[in-house]
């Protein structure tokens, strides 16, 4: 008994076609390609780091746990200037910042160092500048993907394809880190300023996703 509108006339093919012009169309396209770029950066290293903080910093169980909150407040402190500045400066320069700091943060996590008294105090600011990091992107990209790549009367055919596209990268993404991680459980040694062990290929992966993400995000038009 709800008011207003008429049953839906689409049909099968109608939706199809529908689903075929959303991925035709270049600022979605390319922000589906990220979507799982990003995911593919960020979903195994995620699970994988309170792993890495206990065999390769010599972290506590106790103080990979407690490390582990600085992300969350993080996100809490800085989510209200991220949107603020998403209203002000537009969400592609807040997706771009975002992307550029947990590009910054991958790269630092590779220098951290190890077996130290520091090695927990550092790691709880370089988690609370990624929880930060994290939730830039997450403010900028949702904001871009709904007020700027997806046509309003076309959000429908769109945003299916995103959640479906969104799931199958979340899928492959543990796998893919799993895989990597059984790949290189030998890997050590040293390199300049930067430590190896069977993390590093994770994390290099990631960082350089987050780099080809920012990349294309650059490339989407929109009105700012």
């Amino acid at each position: 008994h709800l008011p207003g509108g008429a049953p839906s006339t689409a049909t099968a093919a109608t939706s199809k076609r529908e689903f075929r012009e959303a991925l035709r169309d270049p600022p979605f396209a390319i922000f589906l390609w990220v979507a799982i770029l990003m995911t593919l950066a960020s979903g195994p290293l995620t699970s994988f780091m309170p792993l890495f903080m206990q065999e390769q910093l010599g972290l506590r169980a106790s103080q990979v746990v407690r490390t582990q909150t600085g992300s969350m407040v993080g996100m809490l402190i800085s989510s209200y200037s991220w949107g603020w500045a998403g209203d002000r400066f537009g969400s592609k320069r807040v997706s771009l910042l975002g992307l550029a700091l947990m590009f910054g943060m991958r790269v630092l996590w590779m220098i951290l160092l190890r077996h130290s008294p520091w090695s927990a105090l550092l790691a709880t600011g370089l988690v609370f500048v990624q929880g930060a990091a994290n939730m830039g992107w997450a403010v900028g990209s949702s904001r871009l993907l709904y007020a700027d790549v997806v046509p309003p009367g076309k959000r429908g055919s769109y945003m299916a394809v995103y959640y479906a596209w969104s799931g199958l990268a979340g899928g492959l993404s543990e796998l893919f880190g799993g895989r990597l991680l059984d790949t290189t459980a030998a890997f050590s040694g040293k390199f300049w300023i930067f430590t190896l062990d069977p993390f590093t290929p994770l994390i290099i992966a990631s960082a350089l996703l987050s780099l080809v993400s920012l990349l294309l995000i650059y490339r989407i038009r929109v009105e700012v």
